[in-house]
């Protein structure tokens, strides 16, 4: 993250900044129609994609980085699978899928109701792909590396 403080020894006050400057935004969201969003949640799709492409591209070139590494050290490739650490993505996976309790108030401004399974199948389906995508990518370059999130 970066820093908001000056001295950059004071995590807990930049949680706090970030916590504070996140609320500044959300709760006012939160007390507006689908509709008065319209024009934020636009932007913040176009961001997503590109927070997408900035993720994988940084993640290229780190491996294009490692790849000139591996050529001087042992490399160990590694696997694609592994399901013992499954218990531990659970709830995070769980989280992420819970957008299916706003799926009323999503599909209300929705004129053709007949294209709602195509846009959310569509919208889950990128959703998963852009996530392997970055996935992938960062365990090709990190392998072992990789710190867990939880």
């Amino acid at each position: 993250a970066f820093p908001m403080s000056s001295s950059g020894d004071d995590a807990s006050g930049d949680y706090t900044r970030y916590t504070v400057l996140f609320a500044g935004v959300v709760i006012p969201l939160s007390c507006m129609e689908l509709e008065e969003q319209i024009p934020v949640q636009v932007t913040l799709s176009f961001c997503r994609f590109i927070m997408v492409v900035l993720m994988v591209s940084t993640g290229y070139s780190c491996a294009e980085e490692a790849r000139q590494l591996k050529e001087n050290t042992a490399y160990q490739p590694v696997p694609l699978v592994r399901v013992e650490g499954l218990q531990q993505m659970l709830p995070i996976l769980v989280f992420a899928t819970m957008y299916h309790y706003s799926i009323p108030g999503l599909s209300a401004p929705v004129a053709d109701k007949t294209q709602l399974g195509l846009i959310f199948r569509a919208t889950g389906v990128f959703s998963g792909l852009a996530y392997a995508l970055v996935g992938i990518t960062l365990s090709n370059v990190f392998g072992d590396a990789i710190e867990q999130s939880s």
